[in-house]
């Protein structure tokens, strides 16, 4: 009860570990130009030079990352610094009076006022760049969306900096 292929021998060039037998009727991938046979386990996580195989077929990835990638990691932290400097003096604002003698505050809402506002606040600082990135991406453009919200920016902190002095 002999199935055609099952039984037949495997291709001795043909080094792929298979669930099953070598069907003889398939040809062997290592006989492909534009794979290389499979290179033997490193042990202890050492490190080994790529062959000349490697060097030529394989994408070269640079080890640096670029300075573009760095400001735009660093203008990511300052935001978020900012954001999360911002919350809890925001809420004793809100919060607490003027004439308030433990916590400066202003508005002296109450904790309940201030506390629903603030979560306002988060729900929509969380669930807005959605809808502004397809805005952006669809009909502004993302260079014109990146300027006009650096502009918005930079005149809020000049804004908040006048009123402050």
């Amino acid at each position: 009860m002999s199935r055609e292929g099952v039984d037949a021998q495997p291709d001795p060039g043909d080094t792929r570990r298979t669930a099953g037998p070598v069907v003889a009727s398939q040809p062997s991938i290592l006989n492909s130009e534009k794979i290389s046979p499979p290179v033997p386990p490193i042990e202890n996580d050492q490190r080994r030079d790529a062959t000349d195989e490697e060097t030529k077929t394989l994408r070269h990835v640079n080890d640096r990352i670029p300075a573009a990638a760095w400001i735009v990691i660093l203008a990511g932290a300052a935001e978020r610094a900012t954001y999360f400097g911002i919350i809890a003096p925001w809420q004793n604002y809100m919060q607490n009076a003027r004439e308030s003698n433990g916590t400066p505050g202003a508005l002296g809402l109450g904790q309940s006022m201030a506390t629903n506002i603030s979560n306002a606040f988060f729900l929509f600082s969380f669930l807005t760049p959605m809808p502004f990135a397809l805005l952006s991406d669809i009909y502004i453009g993302r260079f014109k969306s990146l300027l006009a919200g650096l502009a918005y920016a930079k005149t809020a902190h000049q804004l908040d900096g006048y009123s402050r002095g």
